[in-house]
């Protein structure tokens, strides 16, 4: 029992035992003290000493009731004050820990009893609590401006809060990308360099826990990276993982979009721990996905903004192209109307005027073609063509065009005599005239255009290619797109409504084929396509 007294189990448990004791003396006291007889004695002490003097029994116990009585107060009040040092001490020594206006204590005021290791457990704890409550001020100041500030800067952002939160020294994120179907280690991260983490990805189908996070929504916690069989070696050899990770799937109400791997704690990471980067992974994943969808939403404003530039931009060409030939044909009509001429000026007003009225069919059926496209309702009406029969029937009328203009014009297609090709004559038509029509229109007098054919591979392959003014290394991307006409200086003088080429590429991959260009300026441009053909036996 004493031993037990000398070492309690808790201060609270040793106080609680003293003073139940100091209590408990009183009445020991007051009961010893009256089943004790104190008459022989005093009567001894009295006789002898003038004669015999007799005290009664009842009032000598009574005494010393009282003195017991007396003498357990006395040591209650002792415990008491004792007890009352004690709480007086714990209370200053907590009012002495961080976030107190008196500060902490020194290493020499320290405690080694179990008051100190109190004091150390709340100074832990008030650290910690101090840590959480900075990281979600951090967090809640980036969600407020993660949509204006640099997609870089928020991954940097997010990886260094919850590194802090927790005391790891490594922290990155791992974002889903859907077109190569892998997890892509993106920087930047916190303490690891972005050099390791660019281009590290974890297809859908390999292994470690980044990737089983991903695919079950579950959080895994690897304590010995190094010793555990479902953690990639790999990886941790290429990003330099020592000790331990965590390995936090981000998820959104649209899904898994990544996930927040924190590693490299010197200390085992706790339930706390986990609680915590669950909370910022869910937040970050909140932040991520909001910034996705603003980038998403800049991206269709820009795109809006273009077309809307691009609308301008056909409307005023339109408006030159349709007014050119109504032009030729009001004023040729007023000649024919007015002028009586002779034969020679009536033939040339009917071709300008039938030449005009031809433009205007081939625009409208353009613009028409354009519609369809963009409702969705383009059809090919597919029929066994003879390729040879096909390139004379489209060639012919501009090689009168070429010639009248002084330019050099060549076709080398000499295997393709036996050629049949599955396609829509009048679309393929229409990609051979916008090509050709084009090279002759920016090639200046003087000046070579070539068109080749051929079969390679069950495939008809079709070259056209000039010497003119050729086209800008910016512009080769978006050539291709509605309305888009190239204006720069060479070319600002020549008509044109910016769809040629947008349907041109839209008839050729319609057919399973692909249409592609090179060029530089000042250095002409070689237009390329195929679809499918076959050889006749």
């Amino acid at each position: 029992m004493l031993g037990d007294l000398k070492s309690p189990r808790s201060l609270r448990t040793r106080q609680t035992l003293l003073l139940s004791a100091a209590m408990a003396l009183p009445l020991a006291g007051f009961l010893a003290a009256g089943s004790f007889d104190f008459a022989p004695a005093f009567r001894h002490r009295l006789q002898g000493r003038r004669g015999s003097i007799t005290i009664p029994t009842g009032l000598l116990t009574a005494a010393g009731a009282l003195a017991g009585l007396l003498g357990g107060l006395i040591l209650v009040r002792r415990s008491a004050s004792g007890l009352g040092s004690a709480l007086t001490d714990l209370r200053l020594r907590i009012e002495k820990l961080p976030g107190s206006p008196s500060g902490c204590p020194t290493r020499e005021e320290e405690r080694r009893d179990e008051v100190g290791e109190l004091e150390r457990a709340i100074e832990r704890m008030c650290a910690r609590v101090e840590r959480r409550v900075r990281s979600m001020e951090a967090f809640r100041e980036l969600a407020r401006t993660s949509v204006l500030i640099d997609p870089s800067e928020t991954f940097a952002r997010l990886t260094r809060t919850v590194a802090e939160a927790v005391g790891a020294e490594k922290a990155w994120i791992a974002v889903w990308d859907p077109e190569s179907r892998a997890l892509a280690f993106t920087p930047p991260g916190f303490g690891i360099a972005d050099a390791i983490l660019e281009g590290i990805k974890v297809g859908l189908q390999g292994e470690g826990l980044a990737m089983l996070a991903f695919r079950t929504g579950e959080t895994f916690v690897s304590q010995e990276v190094w010793s555990d069989a479902k953690a990639s070696r790999l990886l941790a050899e290429k990003t330099g993982v020592r000790r331990n990770a965590v390995f936090n799937p981000l998820k959104t109400e649209a899904g898994t979009i990544g996930v927040l791997i924190v590693c490299d704690k010197p200390a085992p990471f706790d339930g706390e721990d986990i609680a915590a980067i669950s909370s910022h992974a869910d937040q970050a994943a909140l932040i991520l996905r909001n910034g996705k969808l603003y980038e998403e939403l800049q991206r269709s404003y820009e795109r809006l903004r273009e077309a809307y530039r691009n609308q301008d931009h056909f409307f005023q060409n339109i408006n030159h192209e349709l007014r050119t030939p109504l032009t030729a044909i009001l004023g040729w009509s007023e000649i024919l109307r007015e002028d009586r001429p002779d034969e020679e000026t009536v033939r040339t007003a009917l071709e300008q005027i039938h030449r005009s009225a031809q433009f205007l069919l081939n625009l409208i059926s353009d613009l028409l073609d354009v519609a369809r496209f963009q409702d969705g309702h383009t059809s090919l009406n597919v029929s066994r063509v003879d390729v040879r029969g096909l390139l004379d029937e489209t060639l012919d009328p501009i090689l009168v065009m070429a010639e009248s203009k002084g330019l050099q014009f060549r076709l080398e297609a000499p295997e393709i005599s036996r050629v049949r090709v599955d396609c829509d004559p009048i679309r393929v038509k229409q990609v051979l005239w916008n090509l050709v029509h084009n090279a002759v229109k920016f090639t200046p007098p003087g000046g070579t255009v070539e068109v080749k054919a051929g079969v390679r591979d069950g495939r008809l392959e079709v070259e056209v290619k000039d010497n003119g003014t050729g086209i800008a290394s910016p512009d080769l991307s978006r050539i291709f797109e509605r309305f888009k006409k190239v204006e720069d200086g060479a070319t600002r003088a020549y008509r044109g409504t910016g769809i040629g080429l947008f349907l041109a590429r839209a008839f050729v991959e319609l057919h399973g084929g692909a249409i592609s260009v090179e060029s530089s300026l000042g250095q002409g441009a070689s237009f390329r396509f195929w679809i499918p053909a076959e050889r006749a036996g």
